[in-house]
């Protein structure tokens, strides 16, 4: 919710809404709902608790204005979009684990056996 107490949402998050106002209002049953919605009734019914606790607010996805989990932090990311081609990068240490599967050399000859990917991959490298 804004500053003026608006709510931004999408037109995935609006049809949820019709759908919960439906049930709230007993213009629909739940299972209905939840056939709509392909969520089971159990999600439906906590749907509507969270509708009937905080309005159209509380059926918006938690996730919008965070940044997304695979993300990186600004102090690995700052010194990667700085440099040169041809440097070589200096990183704090704290960000060499978190890089440590991007900077390994995984193109190695590997044998070509009937084995999958998987169990080739080289044991540092994952």
């Amino acid at each position: 919710m804004n500053a003026r107490g608006f709510v931004t949402i999408s037109m995935h998050e609006l049809e949820r809404v019709k759908i919960i106002e439906a049930v709230v209002e007993h213009r629909l049953k739940v299972f209905q709902a939840a056939e709509r919605l392909q969520l089971c009734e159990r999600q439906v019914n906590r749907l509507v608790h969270r509708y009937q606790a905080s309005g159209p607010a509380g059926l918006v996805s938690g996730k919008r204005g965070r940044p997304g989990n695979h993300q990186l932090s600004s102090s690995v990311a700052k010194p990667i979009a700085t440099q040169k081609p041809g440097t070589t990068l200096a990183l704090p240490s704290n960000c060499i684990g978190v890089l440590a599967p991007v900077l390994c050399d995984c193109r190695r000859p590997r044998l070509t056996t009937g084995i999958s990917r998987r169990r080739t991959a080289p044991s540092d490298c994952q």
